[in-house]
């Protein structure tokens, strides 16, 4: 019973945060969203019923409840408050973590199957979408970034952001799994996401190392390791025979002269002035929701730093319950930042931490929910680390 309930309340969920912009797009069925709604909540309430007393955590269920009924009041909104309600939807996925995880590789696989299919056709499956739980919102994707990055694919999600986070997340939840860190590299590589490239590579390669280090490794082990080098060569050869623009937009990322780091170092300042210098008292607290950041070439962005977004949207409380849990994490684990044999949770809230302060890390529905997942692994009570066979 209790495993039929949670398998239930994770499908609804997944089907509301990863499928349903997709089912909506695609396929036409306009109601996707409410229903996978309200079967979430539905299936939530009667395990927390049945189930209250076993839960764990409980501190993820109750206090992003009375911060999202409080900002409610203030804001008389909902829509800057996926900070909130999706540390509650990832308290529902820890509960039963062996099961979500399951769910994610299904997810990974479906995902990686319609990222080549778009890098295939260089077409996106869909690029608008009027969402919401009550088709309120009209999503469109702006092709014209392509002209300066190259084509990105995102297959089943709304952009490209949304595509290259889950990337990361996959490589940073099973980061002890030499297997699954090299295709979260290759989706990232599929995905010509810069930052995602790097975080996925360096969890790949740390695997290699731990996998040379170690003396009793098998012979399919060994011709993994042979064979996933060869394919990174050749994915990075067929990279640089690829689009100029693609290239470039890969470099721009060590480059200062480059428009996408000066727009992004620009939005940042500006970020940074709208809150110290624009923002009264109560904006500063709470947030606001907040208008594009206009630049000074006429570009309008969002603040790209997921760090003074929060600060933007809402304020120096809900920034501080966001940030002080990751510290709280970052403290709950005896590790090293660098272990001999394995990757350690450390490493990765460090990845998560940079990846926050580069871009909208945490921001969106499928981005947060992943986010509260991977903070709250180290709190689950009476589990060992128990690390993937490699």
């Amino acid at each position: 019973m209790k495993s039929i309930l949670y398998s239930l309340c994770l499908i609804c969920l997944l089907g509301y945060a990863f499928f349903a912009d997709f089912l909506m797009a695609v396929l036409g069925f306009t109601p996707a969203k409410l229903i996978c709604a309200l079967g979430g909540v539905l299936f939530a309430v009667i395990i927390c019923i049945v189930q209250f007393n076993k839960l764990q955590l409980k501190q993820y269920l109750f206090v992003p409840f009375f911060l999202l009924i409080l900002y409610i009041a203030v804001f008389h909104s909902t829509t800057s408050l996926s900070y909130f309600y999706t540390a509650i939807m990832a308290f529902f996925f820890i509960q039963a973590d062996d099961k979500a995880k399951k769910y994610f590789d299904i997810l990974f696989v479906i995902q990686f199957v319609l990222v080549i299919y778009e890098v295939l056709t260089q077409d996106l499956i869909y690029t608008n979408v009027v969402t919401g739980l009550f088709n309120t919102r009209d999503i469109e994707l702006k092709t014209e970034i392509f002209d300066e990055s190259g084509f990105r694919a995102k297959g089943l999600f709304t952009g490209c952001l949304e595509a290259t986070s889950f990337a990361i997340n996959y490589s940073l939840i099973f980061r002890n799994n030499c297997k699954k860190s090299f295709w979260a590299f290759v989706m990232t590589v599929l995905l010509n996401g810069r930052m995602a490239m790097i975080i996925a590579f360096s969890i790949f390669v740390y695997n290699l190392i731990i996998l040379a280090k170690k003396r009793h490794v098998s012979k399919g082990t060994i011709k993994f390791v042979f064979i996933s080098l060869a394919t990174v060569l050749a994915i990075s050869l067929v990279t640089l025979a690829s689009t100029s623009q693609k290239i470039s937009h890969l470099l721009s990322v060590f480059s200062p002269e480059s428009d996408s780091y000066l727009g992004r170092t620009e939005s940042y300042v500006l970020a940074f002035n709208e809150y110290f210098n624009v923002y009264g008292i109560r904006e500063k607290l709470f947030g606001s929701e907040y208008e594009l950041i206009r630049l000074i070439d006429g570009r309008e962005m969002s603040a790209e730093s997921d760090i003074l977004g929060m600060l933007l949207e809402i304020g120096l409380l809900g920034f501080l319950y966001v940030f002080l849990n990751w510290v709280l994490a970052f403290k709950k684990t005896k590790e090293k930042l660098f272990e001999q044999d394995h990757i350690s949770y450390k490493y990765v809230l460090l990845c998560m931490l940079v990846c926050m302060i580069e871009y909208r890390y945490a921001s969106g529905n499928i981005r947060g929910i992943l986010y509260w997942f991977i903070i709250m692994s180290p709190f689950i009570e009476n589990k060992r680390l128990v690390y993937a066979k490699m």
